[in-house]
This record gives C-alpha cells, structure tokens and sequence, in this order.
C-alpha cells in the first residue's frame, strides 16, 4: 500500500508504543539482552535476505526490536528500580532533605508539591516524593530545600471498585510514595537551588498572573483568563469546571493544540514580511520556536502543549528546508521525541487525547467536509468548524467515556459558539498583558476583553439551562475502547481504500460490541448485591437490585458531591444503573427490597444493624441474628453481643484509624469475622449465584 509506505515515522512509533504500555508486564531483567540480538538479526536480514519478497521479514524484526526498546526506556527511567532509591533507606526516624522541584498547587484542605529526595539520613539518593503541606504553610516555592522529619508513606490502591487508581497513575510518573507534614515536621533551608531558566520562568509567570489579578474581571473571568492564557486552573471554581464539561468545552482550558496553533498563525503571519529572503526566513522560524517554546515553558511544560509545540516546530523547520511534511509523519515524529524523554507521558489523559483529536481531524476531516460545499464563506467557516469538532469528537469520544464516564450531548453546538471566541479571549488577553504599563491601550483593551469573556459566559449558562445537557454515568471497559477503535479504523480504511472487506470487519466489530451488550444486560438481571462502600469519615452503603440501587449515607456525604464523584460514581457506572437513589441514614424506609426502622435494617433477605450515634442498647432475652453489624462509631463489641449475632462486624470507614485497629483487635479476641472498610476497603457481596 503506498499510503502506508508514506508514513515510515508512523509506522515505527506503534511498535515503540506498545512497548511502552506493557512495559509493566512483559519486561523481566533478561529482556534488555533482546536489544543486541535482534540488531545482529536484523543486520544478517538486511545483509543476505535481498527477495523483495521477504521484506516482511526486515519489518518484524524492526518491530520487535522497537517494542524491546519500548520495554526497556520504561524500565530506565524508573527511579525505584535503583539502589540509591530513597525508599530503600526509610526508617521510623529517618530525615529527608528534599527539594521542591515544581510550585506549590493549593488544594481544599493542603498545598501539593513535588519534590525529589537528595538525602535520607545523609545518604545520597535519587526519587520523586509528593509532598501535602499543612494549609498554614505558604511560603514555599520551586527550587527551596527543605528537611523532613515525617516518614513517607507507600501510595495505597484505591479502596472502592473501579475508583481512579492514583497509586497508578502516580506510580507510571516515578512517584511511589507520598506524605503529609505540618508546620513542626520541616525546616527551611537558606540558600538557592534549583534550575535558573525554570526559576525565571516561573517568576515572569507569577508576575503575569498578578498583572491578570490587578485588573478589573472578576473571579470567574479572572480564572478562565488565567487558564487560556498560562495554563493555570488552579483559582477556578469547581462549578466553573463542571459548566465547562458539561458543555463538552472543557478541551478549551486546557493549554493544548488549539492555543498553541492561535499562537503559532498569529506570530506567522505578523511575520509573512520575512518570507522574501531564505536567510529572514531562517530568523522568522528561530523567531516562531523561540516564542513557541516561551510560551510552552510559561504554561509549564505540559504534555499537550509539549506536544503541540514538538509539532509545529517540525512544521516551522520544515517550511525552511522547503520540504513537505506529511502530517502522520510529523505527529508521529514529536510523540517519539517525547517519549524518548519522558515515556510515562504515553499515559497521560491529555495527551492520548491530544493525539487522538489531532489524528481525527486530519484522517476524518478531509472526508467530512466535502459532503456539503457552499458558496457563503461565513457559511463554508461554520461548516469547516462543524466538521472539525465532529472530528475530533468522533476519534475521542470512546477514550472519554473510559475515563470520564460522561458524553456532553450538546458538544456540537458549544463547539460552535465557544472555539470562535477563544482566539479572540488569547489575543486581547496577551495583547492587555503586553500592554499593561500603557493604560491609554490597555483599558480599552480589557473592556473589549470582558465583553468577550461574558458572551462565554452567557452561551454556556444557556447551553448549561438546556434539558439532558450530559450523559452520565457511562461505562466503557478496555476492550470495548479498543474494539471502538478498531470499528473505526477499519471504517476509515473502508472509505480511504474503497475496500467492501474493511467495511465488514467493521461491521463486525459492531456486532462484538453489541454481544458484549447483550452479555452484560443478562447478567445484570440476576444481579442482587449488598455494597459497604469505604470513603474517609464517611458512611454509605446499600442494595443493588438488578439495574437500581438504593443506598444510605450520612448527611454530609449526601451534600458532597466532590466525595461521591470520586469515590462512588465509577463504580455506579461499572454497574450500569438506571436508577440510583442516595438516602440519609436517619431516614426510616419502606419500600420492595429495603427496609429501615431506626438502626434495624433489612437489605433484600440481609438483616443489620448500624450501631452510631441515635444507637441505644437495650436489653433483650434472646439475642437477634444479624448478618452484617455496622460499627460506625467506638462502641465495645462485647456489649453488642449482649442483644445480637452478628455474623460479621463491619468496622466502618467513618473510624479513626486507632479505633478501627482496636475493634479489630477485639474481633480477633472473640473470634468474629469482621471487614475493616478503612484498610482492606469496600466489600460487594452477591446474594444470588
């Protein structure tokens, strides 16, 4: 095939990709030895296998030699698999002198940051901590050194189903253990560290973002200038973020593709004058990537605008050297680079999506747009925009559902009114910083600025008003994604190629889809489960009943919907709900399958008991049999056992750790089951086979 023989850079990145992904897998500490024995393999192929024939061969061994250098730069590159690791020298009392390597990000109730640890009781190491300050502390920034007295602690795995694994996610990115100091568990050390560049990036950085606060937006326009222009969320509200996702817009704050090619056409064509000589030429593109790369550093070094700029810098150098880049190729191209830097950006969100978005568009784009061809310019703009978003929507919509479990239905529409203003919101915000000292310019200019800004917020509160704005509570598993991708790969090769055989393979992948559907909807049917959910200082648990579910929970945790996002939503996803119903535990309940009178409880044919603060003892004859009893607050087991038999004691989240560890001992004494929600987390019993 000619198309795919075009794309040598493409075709050479899959492999190294896949090598990465099952690096956690596959690799043992033999298989670097791989690497010398297929390059004298494919030396021998290419030295005396000279049948056109048999070039498949020189192909696989490539490959595979690729997927080997895939496994093995992972394994490189983590920090843990050394012997000055810092987690190798941890004791009770052991001091950490560390250094932050990135600003402090605030958070509800901490300050988060990175840093790397330099020594361990004077011992040279090398690792990556994550540090939560206590919220009183405020004065540390990039490049500080500080001693620790707190010994870290080992990420733990998530504690509910189908939770986010942060442990994973923070684990593929060299960080394994994390702690929590206060304001006597450190000390600042005098002197300056850290890289200079960086430091200085950082200080034009927080100088533009106080030049934003000194100006006249308000909260909600200040956050959002803030996150277009420097790639900053950190001042936006949770409610601002929802408005965004909901309206299926949430791409535009984050500092992506999209900014960096507004910034790329600006300074491009307010340099066209340039064009006329080869050597001005090669200035405008030392010009474009020394801006470009500005303003990457300014908006710290994310992986999407990594990406981004990786991308049009290869554009720029090849416009010089007056050779056509085919875009596969160059994509291809800037995700290698990056890899080879940093493979644990392969699993990254942002950038799967990035990548995915940019290869919609310019795969699916092309198809799109000529269906419909009209004569109005304004009308042709609206129509390549339309095709733009259904592009790109169409090549990430199943990667989104995997991870955020929602669909905005409106996403078309926002796209449509949104995108146009947000170049106009990144030039009229520069063009007010730039212009900050002159304020004869610089009003007028935040005026129209904030004219631009409410119309944003005027469409996506309509948008936001409008009935069933989101599809919630969607659930994809891992195959399924792939199978999607698949489906549309082999769609994409039926309308490149005009191949009948593509268009069945896809049609198949849509019968597989539909089976595991079908599959699924029969087993929810018998389904009956009993779940004890484990979120801090909370207690919820409840009844599955096929495709509906009842739950009690404590009041503050019904009024949190942050906590039950996190720790509840994925789950209730998995299980494919219709209907979900979130009830407060002082409630008493009559209903088909739940019934509740004060802490006596009946789920399906399950008897329980919660013993917390409305339980009162009473004295009773013939202790009651209970299946599960709920311990949610620090009440003696011996006394319970007075009244009831319980079969097993749930010792609920909503404990201190030290009580939990006391009923634990307790249980042991007494030679009772219990299920400690705080460490071996949520417990799901099935009550039909």
């Amino acid at each position: 095939m000619h198309f795919w023989n075009s794309l040598p850079l493409f075709r050479l990145v899959i492999p190294f990709i896949f090598g990465i992904i099952f690096s956690y897998s596959l690799y043992t500490q033999w298989t670097y030895l791989l690497i010398p024995f297929l390059l004298v393999l494919l030396m021998i192929v290419h030295s005396f296998v000279k049948s056109f024939s048999l070039r498949w061969l020189f192909g696989i061994i490539s490959s595979c030699l690729l997927v080997v250098f895939g496994l093995c730069i992972v394994q490189y590159s983590l920090d843990k698999n050394e012997d000055s690791y810092f987690a190798h020298f941890l004791n009770d009392d052991s001091i950490l002198l560390v250094e932050c390597i990135e600003e402090p990000i605030e958070k509800e109730n901490s300050f988060k940051v990175l840093s790397k640890v330099i020594s361990v009781d004077n011992k040279p190491t090398k690792g990556v901590l994550l540090i939560y300050l206590e919220k009183s502390i405020d004065s540390l920034k990039y490049g500080d050194r500080i001693l620790i007295s707190s010994k870290p602690n080992e990420i733990q795995l998530p504690l509910n189903p189908q939770q986010f694994n942060y442990k994973k996610h923070l684990n593929v990115r060299n960080v394994t253990h994390q702690v929590y100091i206060s304001s006597t568990d450190f000390n600042l050390l005098n002197g300056a560290w850290g890289n200079k560049i960086i430091k200085c990036v950082n200080n034009i950085r927080n100088k533009l973002v106080a030049i934003l606060s000194q100006s006249e937006l308000n909260s909600n326009q200040l956050s959002v200038c803030t996150a277009l222009l420097l790639g900053d969320k950190s001042e936006m509200s949770q409610e601002l973020k929802q408005t965004f996702s909901e309206s299926g817009v949430i791409h535009v704050l984050a500092v992506s593709g999209l900014h960096v090619g507004i910034i790329f056409l600006l300074i491009n064509k307010l340099l066209m004058f340039m064009n006329k000589k080869q050597i001005l030429k090669l200035l405008k593109v030392l010009i474009l990537l020394f801006c470009l790369w500005s303003y990457a550093f300014i908006t710290s070094l994310s992986p999407s605008v990594m990406r981004a700029a990786t991308m049009f810098s290869f554009i720029a150098i090849a416009d010089v050297m007056q050779r056509r880049t085919n875009i596969y190729n160059t994509l291809a191209a800037s995700a290698f680079l990056l890899l080879i830097i940093e493979p644990s950006m392969i699993f990254e969100v942002g950038f799967q999506l990035s990548y995915l978005a940019v290869l919609g568009i310019v795969s699916i784009y092309p198809k799109i747009y000529p269906l419909l061809l009209f004569k109005s310019k304004w009308i042709d703009a609206l129509w390549q925009l339309i095709c733009v978003s259904l592009a790109a929507q169409i090549a990430t919509f199943p990667l989104g559902i995997y991870y955020f479990h929602q669909f905005p239905n409106y996403f078309l529409l926002a796209n449509i009114l949104v995108i146009p203003l947000i170049p106009l919101i990144i030039y009229f915000g520069l063009f007010y910083l730039l212009m900050f000292d002159y304020a004869f310019v610089s009003e007028p200019v935040l005026l129209i600025l904030k004219y631009f800004l409410n119309i944003l917020f005027v469409i996506l509160e309509g948008i936001q008003e409008l009935p069933q704005t989101i599809s919630s509570f969607l659930f994809l598993q891992a195959y399924e994604v792939v199978i999607f991708y698949v489906a549309i790969g082999f769609c994409l090769l039926f309308i490149y190629l005009k191949s009948s055989k593509y268009l069945i393979l896809s049609l198949l992948c849509i019968v597989l889809m539909q089976f595991s559907h079908w599959n699924g909807q029969k087993n929810r049917e018998n389904r009956s489960q009993l779940v004890f959910y484990s979120v801090n200082k909370h207690t919820v648990f409840g009844l599955v009943e096929k495709d509906k579910a009842l739950f009690l929970a404590n009041s503050e945790l019904i009024n949190n919907q942050k906590s039950q996002k996190f720790n509840l939503h994925n789950h209730w996803a998995f299980l494919k709900l219709n209907e979900r119903e979130l009830v407060d535990l002082d409630s008493n309940i009559q209903s088909q399958y739940v019934w509740k009178e004060q802490s006596h409880i009946q789920l399906a044919n399950q008897k329980l008991l919660i013993v917390d603060h409305n339980f009162e003892l009473k004295s009773i004859d013939n202790p009651i049999k209970l299946d599960y009893c709920i311990l949610s607050v620090d009440f003696p087991v011996t006394n319970i056992l007075e009244a009831y038999q319980p079969k097993t004691i749930i010792i609920d989240s909503r404990l201190p750790y030290y009580v939990a560890r006391k009923i634990e001992d307790e249980c042991n004494a007494l030679q009772l089951r219990y299920h400690n929600l705080k460490t071996d987390g949520a417990l799901v019993v099935n009550l039909m086979n």
